[in-house]
């Protein structure tokens, strides 16, 4: 479960506390796996999907939203494969579509789908 923080600066996607303690628990399995398999891949996917539990790209450096309005999400893109998808509810679709579309003003390429 996802909650986001937007404002002039950011798009923050912050793990909610339930959720951030059993991918803190699955990763960290993850981990003791790998160092028992002799696998450094699983123990690597362990470190890097703990290290990813939460998101901020700013929007200075945000290269493109692509808006899907019938599932009333918003995906967001920046430099260097950092992604966020941002999922709304059908009643603050529109707010916060609007917010994306003023945040990104001429500095990011808007699709829509």
């Amino acid at each position: 479960m996802l909650s986001y923080k937007m404002d002039n600066k950011r798009v923050r996607t912050i793990t909610r506390t339930e959720q951030r303690s059993r991918n803190s628990k699955l990763n960290f399995l993850l981990v003791i796996v790998g160092i028992l398999t002799r696998n450094p891949t699983t123990t690597g996917t362990g470190f890097l999907a703990n290290s990813g539990q939460d998101q901020d790209i700013k929007w200075k450096r945000m290269k493109k939203a692509t808006f899907y309005p019938a599932s009333s999400t918003i995906t967001v893109s920046a430099v260097y494969g950092e992604n966020s998808i941002l999922f709304c509810t059908k009643e603050n679709y529109g707010s916060v579509s609007g917010l994306v579309r003023v945040m990104c003003n001429g500095t990011c390429q808007i699709r829509e789908k």
